[in-house]
């Protein structure tokens, strides 16, 4: 299944090229907003190529990679900018990441520098001596053209070979969530990169610009969205860090078309603080979700409070994007339509193409696919054998070409033969109004293989018995999808793409079980 593009880009597009045509096109219009100041296409062009020359007197050579750890910024935006320009692979590290997760990935990657912003240096600094290859550490400060040099390592030299799996014109380099495993660097071209900017029917620039990017400029959602605005011309709104009530005043403040993109865990702080102090936030259309399954009860809540639909979309570190619903097309529950330029597949255990209404897992074919896992070439092998990429999720398509989320394969719970999704599970936990979140997964069980266990965050001031829970889900899944145990806790565990940390979970598990 393919769909059409509106506009295709020329060969050889970057988004340096594209900055370069917007500060052409119409310089004086705004190109990024954060919470200091705006900055027009003409300013951000000179602070590119003020930087650029700046990370080029450095020292630093074409295809070296360097970690950006830092908060949203219009700097940061202008220091990737640059980087790509110098010729230079970003090394794009999570704010989150803490100081042992920064060594391993500026380690894996043969990082030579590492840059980091003031609130954040003291996390990259600590880990600076577990990198023997990294020869400079730079700091991103607030209002500076150009990266002030903290620290040099002139002795040390990277010895590392290159990888074999690294693509022509590779621009970035993304880590996985990991919450299957070790995270992977996740790998794009800067032909990639454009190509996911590119402008598409259903989503013109003006339904979805200025557009608030919430999560870091590290995350795949939030680069897309600095990649449309870059092709698109449209305005780019940062938030420095996830606050509910920031945004919800960052939306009235630029009357802020989209979001993009949320968890949905987030969206409850959200309704929370719109509840507590109403904002007119009436110019936002697109409020995009994706990464969780999100409740009947939020849905009707979000459309009651904010005039208008949550739209759940899907896509993953190595293809964003893929599947969205939108203003005129949406289905609640389901994962929405194949965007423009995507080629999808569902794919059945026995290896045949599935028909409708038959679950199968995703495969994904597209020009913004991702080139590979860095230095990884036996698993870039066993995911894309024949350029379709293996996502490892499952769904169904209905009749009208609608995808609706089945759960991913390494998760999916098998008891009595009978396999489970977790999600389906947690689905149907969150239908009771006292459930805030939920997670699902498996416990080895010797007489039935796996049992589902659930763990439950209640709303504030509810109270609810386990065994009423499972009296819920029971009317709602089959016998073998109830829970065996349910665990109240406090908070759910999340990887730094704010989905919830199966892994962890199973972890609980284990050690519950040797209680």
């Amino acid at each position: 299944m393919k769909t059409e593009i509106a506009t295709e880009l020329p060969p050889g597009t970057t988004l340096n090229d594209a900055l370069d045509q917007q500060a052409a096109r119409a310089p004086e219009e705004r190109a990024i907003i954060d919470d200091r100041e705006a900055v027009t296409w003409a300013e951000l062009r000179e602070r590119v190529i003020h930087c650029t020359a700046a990370l080029e007197s450095l020292g630093l050579q074409p295809g070296e990679r360097i970690g950006l750890h830092a908060l949203n910024s219009i700097e940061l935006a202008a220091t990737i900018l640059a980087c790509w320009r110098a010729g230079l692979v970003t090394l794009m590290l999570t704010p989150a990441s803490k100081g042992p997760e920064v060594a391993q990935e500026l380690s894996a990657s043969g990082a030579a520098a590492y840059l980091g912003d003031p609130d954040l240096y003291p996390v990259g600094e600590a880990a600076l001596g577990r990198c023997p290859q990294l020869r400079l550490a730079l700091l991103l400060k607030r209002g500076a053209f150009a990266p002030e040099v903290v620290a040099r390592f002139p002795n040390r030299m990277s010895t590392e070979a290159e990888p074999p799996t690294r693509p022509p014109g590779l621009a970035a380099i993304l880590f996985s969530s990991g919450t299957t495993g070790i995270p992977k660097g996740v790998m794009y071209t800067h032909a990639a990169l454009a190509a996911m900017g590119q402008p598409d029917r259903d989503f013109p620039v003006a339904i979805w610009q200025p557009v608030l990017a919430v999560a870091p400029l590290g995350y795949i959602g939030s680069l897309m969205a600095l990649a449309r605005c870059l092709v698109n011309g449209g305005t780019m709104v940062l938030l420095r860090r996830f606050d509910a009530g920031l945004l919800l005043d960052a939306v009235a403040a630029h009357q802020c078309k989209s979001v993009f993109v949320l968890p949905a865990a987030a969206c409850w702080a959200i309704l929370e603080a719109q509840r507590a102090q109403r904002r007119d936030t009436g110019s936002c259309r697109l409020w995009g979700v994706g990464g969780d399954v999100v409740p009947t009860n939020l849905l009707r809540a979000w459309l009651e409070h904010f005039g208008h639909a949550i739209l759940q979309g899907y896509g993953l570190t190595e293809c964003m994007p893929a599947l969205t619903n939108s203003p005129d097309r949406n289905r609640p529950g389901s994962m929405g339509v194949a965007w423009p330029g995507l080629e999808i597949r569902l794919i059945s255990d026995a290896g045949a193409e599935c028909g409708s209404g038959e679950s199968g897992e995703i495969q994904l074919r597209a020009p913004w696919l991702f080139a590979g896992y860095w230095n990884d070439p036996e698993t870039t092998a066993r995911v894309m054998p024949d350029g379709w990429f293996r996502t490892g999720d499952l769904a169904h398509r209905d009749a009208d070409g609608w995808f609706w989320f089945r759960g991913r394969i390494k998760h999916i719970i098998i008891c009595d033969g009978e396999k489970i999704s977790p999600q389906h599970v947690e689905s149907a936990l969150l239908e009771h109004p006292d459930v805030a979140e939920a997670g699902v997964v498996g416990k080895p069980d010797d007489v039935h293989g796996e049992v589902p266990v659930a763990f439950v965050r209640l709303r504030p001031g509810a109270t609810v018995e386990g065994a009423t829970l499972r009296e819920f889900v029971a009317a709602r899944v089959e016998d073998c999808g109830v829970p065996e145990e349910i665990h109240f806790v406090e908070s759910l565990p999340r990887g730094r793409t704010g989905k919830v940390d199966r892994r962890a979970l199973r972890e609980q598990v284990v050690k519950l079980t040797k209680l």
